[in-house]
């Protein structure tokens, strides 16, 4: 398996860099302004999409090593999408909340198509995992000194 292409790791950093700039614009100012207050939840959330922001922006350097960011902002957009905009889309009570929420999260869209998912498959599904435990016919590395 190969890696990228130069492109198409570009891709993916737009791809952090639209995460992470549209979370400065949106999360940041409310966590700088000392007169914002949140309920408990609320806090959690603003404080975990803070931090995603901020990784994102570490993605810019790193973006194949950052791939599980992406997978965290993928999977929780869908779980979300499925068992909350679903089902009340279905049962006719989205209100504008609701609807500003998932407009947020088809976002992640644009996100899912700069994806290398080849790339994602060789080394995140069929790779080899690593070790549960070591091996007791291998002895411990030394300690570096």
């Amino acid at each position: 398996m190969h890696d990228p292409s130069v492109f198409r790791v570009n891709l993916l950093r737009c791809g952090y860099a639209l995460i992470g700039i549209g979370l400065a614009i949106q999360i940041w100012p409310q966590i700088l302004n000392p007169a914002t207050e949140w309920e408990l939840q609320r806090s959690v959330v603003v404080s975990m999409l803070g931090a995603m922001g901020v990784l994102a922006l570490l993605g810019l350097r790193y973006p194949l090593k950052m791939l599980p960011l992406l997978f965290f902002e993928v999977a929780w957009k869908i779980i979300w999408t499925a068992r909350v905009a679903l089902p009340t889309y279905v049962a006719d009570r989205f209100d504008d909340a609701t609807t500003a929420i998932f407009v947020n999260c088809t976002v992640v869209l644009l996100v899912i198509a700069v994806m290398p998912w080849d790339y994602i498959v060789a080394r995140y599904v069929m790779a080899k995992g690593d070790p549960w435990r070591r091996n007791r016919a291998t002895p411990a590395a030394a300690p570096a000194e």
